[in-house]
């Protein structure tokens, strides 16, 4: 729930109440009025909603491209927790943007993308660019779960990534990837979360992404200038 949430209630419950009196109204400019103004309330309240279904549709024409973060749109599909997101023009490696990633002082701060295409059967690798401008080096744990993950730690896959100072461009093969779990194999076609994560840092830090993708193993397309 969000301030968001609050006024497309509000909005919906006015649209809906403004509906039910100008059907009894018997001014037919009254009740045109108020057909338009609750149709114009609906249109509001569903702009950020229509924001998100536009970005679902450009997501999929774009992959095996997941995220380049060229527009603030983008962000719609990511989140932040114990950590703030933002789109940034350091450290990127297609395009113009990155992803910035500043960590709190907490349990476990991510980014998240929690709207990924969840089906990654066809390929052979998630690859991304990932970095850190200060020292000391960061471990950066990467963690992909599916739809029938049971929420126990031995359940879906998880992989730490070491960063130094500077750029860094990580592959990890699906294959790993579908055989993490203990007692079964992920499955690579309902995929739900895939999330970039530190484990209690000791002080702010602050890290980016960038090109994540899915391709063959190898690939020239991982990174671009």
């Amino acid at each position: 729930a969000d301030w968001h949430d609050m006024w497309a209630n509000a909005c919906g419950i006015t649209a809906g109440t403004l509906w039910f009196v100008s059907r009894r109204t018997s001014s037919a400019a009254k009740q045109r009025a108020g057909y338009g103004l609750a149709a114009l309330l609906l249109v509001v309240a569903s702009r950020q909603p229509a924001e998100v279904l536009l970005d679902g549709a450009l997501q999929l024409r774009e992959m095996p491209l997941m995220a380049s973060f060229e527009t603030d749109r983008e962000l719609t599909r990511w989140a932040g927790y114990e950590a703030s997101i933002q789109r940034s023009r350091e450290f990127a490696t297609h395009g113009n943007g990155a992803l910035r990633g500043d960590l709190e002082i907490d349990q476990n701060p991510s980014a998240v993308l929690r709207w990924p295409i969840p089906d990654w059967s066809a390929y052979d690798c998630l690859t991304f660019d990932i970095a850190v401008a200060d020292e000391p080096p960061l471990d950066v744990i990467v963690k992909v779960v599916d739809a029938p993950h049971n929420g126990e730690y031995t359940d879906r896959f998880h992989q730490t990534v070491h960063v130094g100072r500077g750029r860094r461009h990580v592959e990890i093969k699906l294959s790993e990837v579908a055989q993490a779990p203990a007692t079964r194999n992920l499955d690579l076609r309902q995929l739900t979360l895939l999330q970039f994560f530190v484990v209690r840092p000791e002080s702010a830090r602050t890290f980016y992404l960038d090109n994540i993708r899915l391709q063959d193993c190898g690939s020239n397309e991982a990174s671009a200038p």
